[in-house]
């Protein structure tokens, strides 16, 4: 073996790639974009010994960068490629919505956050555009000059078609925290707490209203006045839709405050779920019948509605037998509890099924409003001839629906101002709802198109053929405010009308008692697929009954 020359050891020591070298290049931008931006990790990391030691491992001819190289050259450069990106993005789009918040972070610190959502082709795109400090009161006019730099920055003016915002502030603090009744005491110290187990430390990991106390890049929506939100959407001259997701929660919350003769028998369920996470031998048991007690956060009600779900699934003896056996038949849950478990569960399903669905962000979600509305209202209205224990509870939900929807409700001739239970609201958004665009979003789904209205048990014949007409001439005169150099000449309202039932399915239930859903009929894959032509429709008409 040839002995290295002092020149040679010299030599390795001190060879290091060039700054323009194709690998010290991507393991910077490595560096920066992975473990930075993506992982969220301290720009302090790079000088930190650990980390020298682990690169130089991982390539010792790899040039460290300094932070001061991360703060002033390559965070600068990817933003000003990310910001080209987005203007070229919003360039190619023809139609934008965007949704406004302002957050607070743990200093007390005010942003005003906007959130840009188009199609591109036929893909669905949404990016953050700005997040830039609020100086001073939050007023109108300081909002709409945040507002409107964005937008004008972006050359979006001209585009916008839709503005999403939340409700006001009483709402928002109800949905931050909804808690089932009895959970109260999951989230806090009882008796049951055998091994001091801080559940707000270990359970809310994934929710984003709780973090360490030491983070200071914590941020909280803060609540926006109603006149704020109505001189920003009236000076861009912008329509405003409320954010759905947050008003059906807040129908939950209604619902719940009405929950009380379902509270006995949660309080017993919130407890075997907190004595199964602080009691290994209760674990143990319940992984003896493949049984596990899912953990609950505060900020999502329904991560607690699955906890009922779960417990409520362990047959009734063998959990009660358990508890005997560990000493705690206090909490062994009756007869007369399982059925208003039953019951509470029930009125619930459908509006957990509908909070699951419309939490995706990478498929358009407000096609399925409308049929979500019905499909709730009308389980609703069945149930409530059948609930005895928590009837209450079904009475506002119902109210809270036809209170906090009204404006969609009444296309379809519901009566919305004879509530059982009356439903305060501050800021109340029941007009927005009204929107068409509820209503033709669903039909010009694939998956709806007008059989969510014909398969509702709430409507008569004559209701169903009116709001079909309705919706077929809302859809024509949207495409010729679209297509305003297309002449239409067959699109007139008594056509459509005879046209109104032919997409008609009435499928029979089947005999065997099935689980409830929002969309029976795309589970069991039995809609109506179109013929699709290749002639070229003469009219809008032609081609919307063609599509239908």
């Amino acid at each position: 073996m040839k002995q290295r020359t002092l020149d040679d050891m010299i030599k390795e020591k001190t060879s290091k790639y060039l700054s323009t070298d194709f690998r010290q290049v991507k393991l910077t931008e490595s560096i920066v974009k992975d473990l930075i931006i993506e992982c969220g990790l301290p720009i302090s990391l790079v000088d930190q010994d650990g980390f020298k030691s682990f690169m130089a491992a991982v390539d010792p001819m790899y040039s460290l960068l300094s932070r001061r190289q991360i703060t002033r050259d390559k965070l600068p450069k990817l933003h000003d490629r990310m910001i080209m990106k987005l203007k070229a993005l919003c360039n190619n789009a023809e139609y934008v919505s965007v949704t406004l918040d302002v957050w607070t972070d743990r200093r007390l610190r005010s942003y005003i956050g906007i959130t840009l959502h188009t199609f591109v082709g036929h893909d669905l795109k949404s990016h953050l555009l700005s997040f830039a400090p609020l100086k001073g009161h939050h007023t109108a006019d300081v909002l709409l000059a945040e507002f409107e730099k964005a937008i004008n920055y972006y050359h979006i003016e001209k585009k916008l078609v839709r503005l999403i915002t939340d409700n006001a502030s009483n709402n928002l603090k109800a949905f931050n925290h909804i808690l089932l009744p009895g959970f109260e005491s999951y989230f806090g110290n009882d008796v049951y707490d055998n091994e001091e187990y801080d559940l707000t430390q270990h359970e809310n990991d994934d929710c984003e209203e709780i973090s360490d106390d030491n983070s200071d890049d914590q941020f909280q929506l803060v609540p926006l006045d109603e006149e704020i939100i109505q001189c920003v959407s009236e000076n861009l001259e912008l329509l405003r839709l409320p954010c759905f997701a947050h008003t059906l929660q807040l129908v939950v919350n209604d619902g719940i405050k009405h929950a009380a003769n379902a509270t006995a028998a949660l309080t017993k369920v919130a407890k075997i779920a907190k004595f199964s996470h602080s009691s290994t031998l209760f674990a143990e048991e319940l992984e003896n019948f493949k049984k596990t007690i899912p953990r609950a956060t505060q900020c999502r009600w329904n991560s607690q509605y699955l906890t009922v779900v779960a417990v409520s699934d362990i047959p009734l003896k063998t959990l009660n037998d358990i508890l005997i056996k560990l000493d705690k038949k206090e909490l062994c849950i009756t007869e007369k509890n399982k059925e208003v478990l039953d019951e509470f569960m029930t009125l619930l399903y459908l509006f957990n099924e509908a909070t699951v669905l419309i939490q995706a962000d990478q498929t358009v979600t407000i096609s399925m409003v409308g049929p979500i509305l019905l499909n709730l209202l009308s389980d609703l209205e069945l149930e409530r001839k059948k609930s005895e224990r928590v009837y209450l509870m079904c009475d506002a939900l119902i109210s809270s629906l036809k209170t906090r929807f009204g404006g969609f409700y009444k296309h379809f001739s519901i009566d919305t101002d004879n509530c059982k239970v009356k439903i305060n609201t501050n800021a109340n958004t029941s007009c927005l709802y009204g929107d068409p665009i509820f209503l033709m979003s669903a039909v010009i789904d694939g998956r709806f198109k007008f059989q969510w209205i014909n398969d509702c048990t709430l409507l008569s014949d004559l209701t169903k053929t009116n709001i079909i007409s309705t919706i077929k001439q809302c859809l024509i005169e949207a495409s010729i405010k679209l297509n305003s150099q297309n002449k239409l000449d067959n699109a007139d309202v008594q056509i459509i009308t005879e046209e109104a039932r032919s997409n008609d399915s009435n499928i029979p239930p089947s005999d065997k008692e099935k689980k409830k859903s929002l969309f029976p009929t795309l589970a069991s894959g039995s809609f109506k697929k179109a013929k699709v032509s290749n002639a070229t429709p003469k009219s809008v008409l032609d081609e919307l009954d063609g599509f239908l």
